[in-house]
């Protein structure tokens, strides 16, 4: 269910063929597909936190990140549908590979592997809930990431999305200004970065300073 745009899709369809340094290269960039220093931001916000769910985990890059920044016995869900975008790189693999490693720094973590807009999924995470953060990075198609607000935004204390600043065809930005009207909100676009992550505060009120 993770969508990071046709670049991904055209970049490892199976009949492209790449030189072994290109591969390298961009496996490294879908592992941990986020810029360093939005994303450190994000952490900082989040350290606090003592459950979170993720949408889109892909390789499981993020979500050990946060139980690295994380105090022990923290909770973690993540929903992925791995390569849903037909790449051919083994991303369930190395999701459960992180999820022994974040057991291991003795937190609880579970992974749901489908589609986020499943219902069944939808009642898991519910059960789960609710959480401290909820980090949306997956279907980010106008009505995908949509449906991930309205299923999930309300499970969280804070609700963050990564692409805030992606033009269409990546539909978060169009979301992120409607919410920015709602709620109280925060957001860091590193320079030079075409990405972005943005956090809403649901508890607390837009007039808020």
């Amino acid at each position: 269910m993770d969508a990071h745009g046709p670049v991904w899709e055209l970049t490892f369809k199976s009949n492209v063929r790449l030189a072994p340094e290109d591969v390298r290269r961009w496996v490294s960039i879908m592992e941990f597909a986020q810029n360093e220093e939005e994303f450190e931001w994000l952490l900082n916000r989040a350290s606090h936190a003592r459950s979170v769910l993720e949408i889109g985990s892909r390789f499981g890059e993020s979500i050990y990140r946060f139980a690295k920044k994380i105090p022990p016995k923290a909770k973690f869900l993540c929903i992925d549908w791995p390569n849903a975008d037909d790449n051919p790189l083994d991303s369930e693999r190395a999701l459960r590979i992180k999820r022994h490693e974040i057991l291991a720094m003795g937190h609880d973590c579970d992974v749901i592997f489908g589609d986020s807009h499943d219902s069944n999924n939808i009642a898991i995470a519910q059960a789960y809930g609710p959480f401290d953060l909820v980090f949306i990075d997956g279907d980010h198609t106008e009505r995908g990431v949509q449906q991930d607000w309205d299923n999930y935004g309300h499970l969280g204390k804070m609700v963050a999305f990564h692409d805030i600043a992606v033009p269409p065809p990546c539909y978060v930005s169009g979301l992120w200004i409607e919410l920015r009207r709602k709620y109280y909100t925060d957001e860091y676009v590193a320079k030079d970065s075409f990405m972005g992550i943005g956090i809403v505060y649901r508890e607390k009120n837009v007039t808020e300073s």
